[in-house]
């Protein structure tokens, strides 16, 4: 189940060493790091953050903590992955809980590998050794494409 805190809170910042981009939560900037290993998927990895933040029936936080059912239906169906199963045997307890497993770095992946879908754009390999159960296979994706086109669906706002 997801985890729903309040507490998330992020602020506009560069990009970390090693990171491709990030969104921050306050101000609705994307940063895009120059040395980006795919710039285009990371920017479509930080918009899920802001389509998250989007979906907040609030407005004070992401749609991912505060407990919305269309919005935690793709995320438990994420969690029931073998992709994220995958991660938490290939990642620190610690690494995986506090980074790979929280409900808004699950729907940003989400996100990004169903806009990547349905626009044609190629998937991350999923047997990549770097990128082990951050992106899924076509079969194992498929509960949780059928999630997010019912959120988006169920709010209007396919087009």
């Amino acid at each position: 189940k997801p985890h729903h805190s309040r507490r998330w809170r992020w602020k506009a910042r560069i990009p970390a060493l090693g990171q491709d981009a990030n969104f921050a939560v306050d101000t609705g900037q994307i940063q895009v790091s120059p040395k980006a290993e795919n710039p285009t998927r990371a920017i479509l990895h930080e918009l899920g953050h802001n389509a998250d933040q989007s979906l907040s029936l609030t407005g004070e936080l992401l749609a991912s903590l505060e407990g919305h059912p269309d919005v935690d239906a793709v995320i438990m169906a994420a969690y029931q992955s073998n992709a994220i199963k995958t991660l938490s045997e290939n990642y620190t307890p610690d690494a995986f809980q506090k980074y790979w497993a929280t409900p808004h770095e699950v729907f940003a992946r989400a996100y990004d590998q169903w806009i990547a879908i349905r626009h044609g754009m190629p998937v991350a390999n999923p047997k990549s050794r770097i990128r082990v159960g951050v992106a899924w296979s076509d079969a194992d994706f498929q509960p949780v494409a059928d999630a997010m086109y019912q959120l988006f669906k169920g709010r209007d706002l396919l087009v």
